[in-house]
């Protein structure tokens, strides 16, 4: 029995032992991990720093990407919308009845300067005609 006991510690021994000769050759390269494991204050520390970090982190990009996925969402109610304003328009367009182009109200001081202006015309013509008459009467010799 005795020897069992024995036989079960220097197993035990020698599993325990390679596992720590491995790890302690590990922790010879990597230095910062056994300053870390030999220092389990500091290590929490980070550990709670870097979450805090990470979850600010995911909180930016959550606002970053909020705006975005709102406008996403939009998109088709706005798209609606503004079709549905465009097809109003043309709707609207079609029924409206085509109107008669307004009379122009005619302008009092045109109608008066046009009419100067066909008087001025006329009493052109009428001086010629005095002129041709003046140019007879002289041609004529007068007989008495």
């Amino acid at each position: 029995m005795e020897f069992g006991l024995n036989m079960n510690r220097v197993i035990q021994d020698t599993i325990v032992g390679n596992a720590k000769m491995t790890v302690d050759q590990w922790v010879a390269e990597h230095p910062v991990v056994g300053f870390f494991v030999m220092h389990p204050r500091i290590l929490l520390g980070l550990v709670v720093v870097g979450i805090l970090l990470l979850t600010g982190l995911f909180g930016a990009v959550s606002r970053m990407t909020e705006g975005f996925w709102l406008r996403l969402i939009r998109m088709p109610f706005i798209l609606v919308r503004s079709l549905g304003r465009g097809g109003f328009w043309l709707v609207r367009r079609a029924l409206r009845q085509p109107t008669a182009t307004p009379t122009p109200t005619p302008n009092p001081w045109l109608e008066i300067a046009q009419r100067l202006e066909a008087l001025r015309h006329e009493q052109d013509v009428l001086m010629q005609d005095i002129q041709i008459l003046l140019q007879q009467t002289t041609d004529v010799p007068n007989k008495s």
